[in-house]
């Protein structure tokens, strides 16, 4: 997806189709529920779409999808990075948006990533108000990165002593 269907020099599906299931069919601005609406994502062919007024830097193009029991994988065009998330239905849990939303924060940290502002889900807060901090599940976390290949390095992320396989294409 991130080379509009390319893979190894071998057109695998087509531009045309490769750009249209990632561009926007549903904009933020007519999502349902409203309270969608007050997000940063419209809605694709099976792709969450960074969209709206608080998508910008890495995050412009951007594209998401999101399976079963925490299973997300993001494309980042403006960047050329890939996330994939995986994990194991053994363990008996999920990967919430908060923490998916802060794993790509501390990826896209770790690998020098200019934000050029604030993430698209970071709130804005109203004048005169204190900002609510959440729990960080990821603190005290460590990174391990190993290239594979020129353009290929997996980052494996640690939490609680769980891996945590997280691959990045840079």
């Amino acid at each position: 997806m991130l080379n509009e269907g390319e893979w190894n020099g071998e057109q695998v599906i087509s531009r045309q189709w490769a750009r249209r299931i990632a561009s926007v069919v549903t904009p933020l601005e007519e999502m349902n529920p409203s309270t969608r609406r007050e997000g940063y994502f419209g809605y694709g062919y099976m792709w969450w779409i960074f969209d709206g007024p608080r998508v910008s830097g890495p995050f412009e193009g951007a594209y998401t999808g999101r399976g079963a029991v925490g299973q997300w994988i993001s494309v980042f065009p403006a960047i050329d990075l890939v996330i994939a998330h995986k994990t194991r239905s053994a363990y008996g849990r999920s990967t919430s948006w908060r923490s998916w939303q802060r794993l790509v924060e501390l990826l896209l940290e770790a690998h020098g990533v200019e934000m050029g502002g604030p993430p698209p889900w970071q709130p804005v807060p109203a004048a005169g108000r204190d900002q609510r901090v959440s729990r960080d599940r990821y603190r005290g976390s460590r990174m391990i990165r190993r290239t594979l290949s020129p353009g290929l390095t997996v980052t494996r992320l640690v939490v609680n002593r769980l891996p945590a396989r997280i691959s990045i294409r840079i």
